[in-house]
């Protein structure tokens, strides 16, 4: 096994531990702080694929930024530890658990698929004279403009939520 090997599959065990300790933790500070680790696992992943503007832009605005804010809000509110969140009845959890594998089969056909039709490349091979960032920055302000815009109203209403 090659060192980049070793080092993707280090980051993805604590980038799916992270996130598992993110929804399991009670206290939503814990939370946002393992939410952090989980991006820094994402952020070495970008660094792995040689994606370093990604890397960085993940670290600086997600692992910094977003997270200050939401440390922020969660101060905000003034969430007590020893407050009880008290979920809904059987007809949520078993929707709940529906949804978890509606979610599981449909991630189950699409990584079926890449395996046997292969992945389609997603980015464009870069210009003699044009960098990363400009050709990041071409994509999202043109091709996936709406999925970025619909992002930032995403984390918007999570942030007001």
């Amino acid at each position: 096994m090659t060192s980049e090997a070793i080092v993707f599959w280090a980051a993805g065990i604590f980038s799916v531990i992270g996130a598992f300790m993110t929804i399991t933790r009670r206290h939503p500070v814990a939370s946002v702080m393992w939410l952090v680790l989980t991006f820094l696992g994402m952020a070495a992943i970008f660094v792995g694929m040689e994606a370093y503007f990604v890397a960085v832009i993940q670290v600086l605005v997600y692992a910094g930024a977003v997270m200050v804010l939401f440390l922020f809000v969660i101060m905000l509110l003034d969430l007590k530890a020893d407050a009880v969140f008290k979920v809904g009845g059987p007809v949520l959890q078993v929707t709940a658990v529906a949804a978890g594998v509606a979610l599981f089969i449909g991630l189950g056909l699409v990584v079926r698929a890449a395996t046997n039709y292969g992945a389609p490349p997603i980015v464009p091979p870069l210009a003699a004279d044009q960098s990363q960032v400009q050709l990041i920055a071409r994509l999202i302000f043109t091709k996936y403009l709406l999925p970025f815009e619909v992002t930032s109203v995403l984390l918007l209403a999570a942030i007001v939520g």
